[in-house]
């Protein structure tokens, strides 16, 4: 039988899976407000996809639209893009 070390914190490693779906979730949402949907959704990764009758440009600059509303999130030095 597996013995939890010192630094063992079971119950809050959930809040890293959560916060990663709430962040996914928060994507989709975004995404479909701007009329983009998605091709795959992982743990980890979510793939857009463009709308037959939406130019590429379009498409581009809606995508950067839910990029950007992330970057405030990001807790490193150089904000550079969270998602």
């Amino acid at each position: 039988m597996e013995k939890p070390g010192p630094y063992f914190a079971g119950p809050i490693g959930t809040f890293i899976a959560a916060g990663g779906r709430l962040l996914l979730g928060l994507a989709e949402r975004l995404a479909a407000d701007r009329g983009v949907g998605y091709v795959f959704c992982d743990t980890d990764s979510m793939a857009f996809a463009r709308p037959a009758a939406m130019a590429r440009e379009e498409f581009l600059r809606r995508v950067n639209e839910v990029v950007d509303w992330f970057t405030p999130l990001s807790p490193y030095k150089d904000r550079g893009p969270l998602l």
